[in-house]
Parts: C-alpha cells; structure tokens; sequence
C-alpha cells in the first residue's frame, strides 16, 4: 500500500548513532515495514460531501484516530490525537499550493483546501509530522453528520457514559455513569459535543470519542466474524459523508484479513503532553512531550534489532 500523505516526509526520530543507526537506551531499532497505517478523521461539518468553494472550506478535524496494523505480529491498535496539539501546518492557497508552513492547532490541517482529497492529504501530512516522520498509508474522512447513520448501521453501541451531556432543544439528556445504548443523534452528541467555557475540553472530549471507538469496533468485528458484508453495510450508510483513498474491494479485503488478529482497542493510545490557554488567540495549544512520544513510537512503529 503507497503512502497517501501530501508532502516527502522523512522518518527522523533524532536518536541515531554515529554509524546511523536508531539507538534508545542501548538499543537498536529499525521502522517496521510490516506496519500499515490508516488515518482516520472526523470533520466538524454536517451536511454531505461536497467540494468547497474556497482553500478554506476543509472542515476542522475534530476526531483523529490512526489505525496501525502489524501484518507480521497480527496485531491492530490505534493512536488518538488530540485535536489541539501543535504541528508545522501546510497553509494552502487557492490552487492547493503551499502558501507557508506555520505551528497550528491539527485539527485546523484539514480546513485547508476544499474538503476532498487534498485536505485529507494535508491531514496526513501533519499528522506524519507530529509522528516524526511516519507514513500514512491510507485515510477515511467522515463529515459528523454521518456519526448517527454509521452508528445505527451497526444497531447501535452501548456504554457507560463518562459525561454528563444535556442538550434541551435537540432533546438530549445523558447522565454520567448512565449505562445507554446509544441511537442516532446521541451517538452524535456524545462524540461530537464539547463545553468550549470548560479547560481542555479538547481532552475530555477525547477521552469519550475513545470508549465509543472501542466499543463501536468491537459491536462491528462482531458483526464482521459472522457476516463481512456488514462491512459494506456500514460503508453504503456513509458514503455520501466520507473521502477515503480505498476501495470498497479494499475495505472488505482489509476485514476479512484482519479477522483472527488481535484487537488492542481496550488500550487505545494517546500522545502525552500539556495543555496551554493562549491568551492571544484564546485557543487552547496542547503541546505533545517529546520524550515519551519518542518511546511511543518506538513501541509502536519500529522493532527491536540486535
């Protein structure tokens, strides 16, 4: 599978030795090019899919996930990213070329473009660059307008909610520690919704959008195990809400291979880091630590040579 991201990334985690080599507390790594990555972005728009009118009319990436399979250890496991942290960002112009590079909140990559294709791409390409250089193989895009159809396509996901969540004129009433099977609009709410009068909203936020991922992915392999067409179910529900660069022949290969590995959704990872309220912009800045992502990616990217 080709990387998808925009710009020539190079893998750069500032830990080689004299002879080039990888090296972290005396030991050596190589990337792990049995690992497949898959992106996966939630975009703060409603309506379908459609092609914007201007560079600026992307949508915001409210929802990021990277999906990483390990063809060798059989192993899938996903990476959130906090919508808020910091990275070199790709501003475009109207022609899609790059206008200048500039640190920007992530989420704000994808508003660059028109939506389709190329803010993916910028996406992935910031996303690379926070990961210090680690290919994007593929994304999926999803207009959160497509969250209750995507959630009723599997019958609905039942959790134990984290928040309380009460929106009177959409009829919305969901009390913490209230164990709910989530329909429709509430699934869209309770992914979607974020007190902004509340510190590091971003990240409480985060933390809800991670139990409904995992409790969404085990409600849908389930589903897969007995019937794959359920894959195409989901896909057919939202279509008209989502830009990916695979095909639904890819979508059911990428199933039925991925049937029989093992699942590390109950320990879906973060980027560890500190939040920062920025009293300019008035925008919340979450900065990731450099140490423990290093160690992160390490865990999880490359592998242990002698």
């Amino acid at each position: 599978m080709e990387n998808c991201y925009a710009a020539e990334n190079n893998l750069d985690l500032g830990m080689t030795d004299e002879d080039g080599k990888i090296c972290y507390n005396g030991n050596y790594y190589e990337y792990d090019e049995d690992v497949i990555t898959i992106l996966f972005m939630g975009i703060d728009k409603i309506n379908k899919v459609k092609k914007g009118l201007t560079h600026l009319d992307g949508g915001c990436a409210d929802v990021l996930f990277l999906g990483i399979i390990n063809t060798r250890t059989k192993t899938v496991k996903l990476l959130a990213i906090n919508r808020d942290s910091m990275v070199d960002i790709d501003v475009l112009n109207i022609k899609g070329e790059v206008r200048y590079t500039k640190p920007l909140q992530i989420t704000l990559a994808h508003g660059y473009g028109l939506g389709l294709e190329d803010s993916c791409l910028n996406q992935c390409d910031a996303v690379s660059r926070l990961l210090y250089g680690i290919p994007i193989n593929a994304y999926v895009s999803l207009n959160m307008g497509g969250v209750a159809a995507l959630n009723d396509a599997i019958g609905g996901v039942t959790l134990t909610s984290l928040d309380d969540i009460y929106i009177e004129d959409m009829e919305i009433d969901i009390a913490k520690d209230e164990e709910i099977h989530l329909t429709g609009k509430q699934a869209y709410f309770y992914v979607r919704f974020r007190d902004e009068a509340v510190y590091e909203s971003a990240r409480i936020r985060l933390e809800r959008q991670k139990q409904y991922v995992e409790e969404y992915c085990r409600q849908l392999l389930s589903n897969s195990l007995k019937d794959l067409s359920n894959i195409v179910n989901v896909y057919n529900a939202v279509d008209d809400y989502t830009v990916m660069n695979l095909s639904t022949d890819e979508l059911v290969y990428l199933a039925s291979m991925l049937i029989g590995y093992e699942f590390d959704f109950e320990n879906i990872y973060s980027l560890e880091g500190s939040t920062y309220s920025n009293p300019e912009t008035y925008h919340e800045e979450f900065t990731v630590d450099e140490d423990s992502t290093k160690k992160l990616i390490l865990d999880l990217f490359y592998r242990q040579i002698d």
